[in-house]
């Protein structure tokens, strides 16, 4: 398993423990954004012992090939994250699926950082991963992540109706898949 991973602008790094402050760093700095689209968190979310222990448990998944976190730098600006991209609940047969989440700081949205990352990972996960299917989740009214995922080929299944809880609220989500074997990215 490679640590790191280069596209044409970015640098995928899958950090351990000793980036903790990084992460907590990038979490506090976009805590007003993401809160208002991401599952609640926990109350000692914004710690560094959180993501201390955070990194150390996805190390022991991504040995396993049950997960695979990647954070994003820019290349000319390699000390500083700048977004996540997540393979979550990976499942081999009979599913050959995982869950997909990003997310990139406010200050670099728009420029296609996630474009980038997510095609790339996709071929990964086919390729190195042998999977078949990735599954998305989004709020209705985030046009942004809905032009994302239909610009790579992701295709809208319906409604998960109060699927995931948001600042305290269960919250409606758009559920989008991709088919791996349909179309390269």
């Amino acid at each position: 398993m490679k640590k790191q991973e280069q596209t044409q602008r970015l640098i995928l790094n899958i950090e351990s423990k000793d980036s903790a402050k990084q992460v907590l760093d990038f979490y506090l700095a976009n805590k007003r954004d993401f809160e208002k689209v991401e599952p609640t968190r926990p109350i000692n979310f914004y710690t560094l012992a959180y993501h201390s222990l955070t990194l150390s448990m996805e190390e022991a998944e991504i040995l396993n090939k049950k997960h695979l976190r990647y954070h994003i730098y820019l290349k000319e600006q390699p000390e500083e994250i700048i977004g996540t991209l997540c393979f979550s609940n990976i499942r081999k047969a009979p599913f050959y699926s995982a869950t997909l989440g990003y997310k990139i700081d406010k200050r670099y949205r728009r420029l296609g950082i996630a474009k980038e990352a997510i095609a790339f990972c996709l071929n990964k996960m086919k390729s190195e991963y042998g999977l078949h299917r990735i599954e998305c989740r989004v709020l209705p009214d985030n046009v942004a992540s809905i032009a994302l995922l239909r610009s790579l080929g992701f295709f809208e299944e319906g409604i998960e109706r109060e699927g995931v809880e948001i600042d305290g609220t269960l919250r409606d989500h758009l559920r989008f898949a991709k088919l791996l074997n349909e179309k390269e990215v």
